[in-house]
């Protein structure tokens, strides 16, 4: 019967599954750098954050295409796997996922999936897509990047939160986010479409313009970059490895968190659910 891992057996796992994307990206030259909490674990602990234990990185869409055409060759005979709508349109996720198939958690109560495949710990390839250059167009883009993540969130589980204070709004929105879910829970081609859309979209400016922005957009990480304000990154001591942080990472992690060195509450340091995990095998970095 699966149990909980203790929090540092996780980390130890997540190690080993960045040492094996790291060996990856290195053999075939593709840049990345960390983000989110690992790229402030990276700063202010040299390691993981204390209380939490998932792996965040970045890429840019040239870098992630490549990444996207060697893995599956690249990995076939280990128990890694790469993880893309753009492949399975039933993966619940809107990014790309590198994930360690001998894991399984068990699935969060509000995020109902039901595959075990993907209910596996990896690591979150967050890739910051080709974005209009003027801000004119970049806006209404952004926007609809909004809409497009949320009605991808809803088609996976309707236990998405409504940030309303008026009761009859919040519980009109939550009506209307179920009727949503049922509708595409009864007629899954019309996830489907919505997963193609998703894929035509995030790509639409590929190669054609010069800055670049995550789609996964909360009011706290809605700026473009160029990729020279990104790249190349710069190496830092993480645990017992090195992990790239962005060039300007100073500003990006003050522009997402603000004061990203001070600690939060205690009341706030707290990591993912504690879902149920087990290992189905000795972790390994080697890689052919």
């Amino acid at each position: 019967m699966p149990t909980v891992i203790p929090l540092e057996q996780r980390k130890k796992r997540f190690l080993e599954m960045y040492r094996v994307f790291r060996a990856l990206c290195e053999k075939h030259d593709i840049p990345f750098f960390a983000t989110g909490g690992t790229a402030i674990g990276v700063l202010r602990h040299q390691g993981f954050v204390p209380w939490d234990d998932d792996f965040d990185v970045v890429m840019l869409p040239q870098d992630y295409e490549r990444f996207h055409l060697i893995a599956a060759e690249e990995l076939k005979g280990t128990h890694y796997r790469l993880l893309d709508c753009a492949d399975d349109r039933d993966y619940p996720r809107q990014y790309p996922f590198f994930a360690d198939m001998n894991t399984y958690r068990q699935p969060h109560a509000r995020t109902p999936i039901k595959k075990k495949e993907y209910l596996t710990l990896g690591i979150d390839i967050f890739v910051y897509y080709n974005v209009p250059d003027d801000a004119q167009t970049l806006r209404p883009y952004l926007r609809t990047a909004w809409i497009l993540n949320h009605l991808y969130y809803i088609s996976v589980s309707p236990l998405i939160k409504v940030p309303l204070t008026n009761k009859a709004l919040r519980l009109m929105s939550q009506a209307i986010i179920y009727v949503l879910y049922g509708i595409m829970k009864l007629l899954p081609v019309l996830r489907h479409a919505l997963v193609r859309r998703w894929v035509r979209f995030r790509n639409r400016y590929h190669n054609k313009t010069s800055h670049y922005a995550q789609l996964l957009l909360t009011k706290r990480n809605n700026k473009s970059y160029t990729r020279k304000e990104l790249l190349p990154a710069v190496w830092l001591p993480f645990e017992d490895v090195e992990v790239p942080v962005m060039k300007n990472y100073e500003q990006f992690l003050t522009d997402v968190f603000g004061d990203y060195m001070q600690l939060p509450p205690e009341e706030q340091r707290v990591g993912h659910p504690s879902y149920i995990i087990e290992f189905l095998d000795e972790p390994t970095s080697e890689i052919g």
